[in-house]
């Protein structure tokens, strides 16, 4: 299977116009990675959307869950592992194939908040 290394793809929106790593106008978050989840670099070739789905539904509803306000993704990671095999649903991903999507879906998280958060003069 072949794997890339991960890179955030999280970034801003302004203007309401949808830019790399943000759901278009009208795309829920759960569209917008099963739109774009055979580009991400930690994507397994021979793996689909039912494999992939289900560690996107399990980190989205784990940022909602915990208050990841500050934390790193290493800080909360072998509290998500643990959770993994409840909630594969039928996934073929195991945790270090998984882990991307979920990392992914965290940093997302990660970057709306800092983006939301007030802005400190200096």
């Amino acid at each position: 299977m072949h794997k890339r290394p991960f890179h955030s793809t999280a970034a801003s929106v302004s203007s309401g116009v949808a830019v790399a790593g943000q759901p278009r106008p009208g795309e829920s978050e759960y569209e917008y990675y099963r739109r774009i989840y055979r580009d991400m670099p930690y994507f397994s070739s021979g793996r689909a959307w039912t494999d992939y789905a289900p560690a996107y539904r399990y980190a989205m509803e784990q940022v909602a869950m915990l208050d990841i306000g500050g934390a790193s993704f290493e800080a909360i990671e072998a509290r998500l592992q643990g959770g993994w095999d409840d909630a594969r649903d039928g996934s073929r991903l195991s945790w270090p194939e998984a882990r991307g999507a979920v990392r992914h879906v965290f940093e997302d998280a990660d970057a709306r908040r800092r983006a939301r958060a007030p802005r400190r003069e200096s």
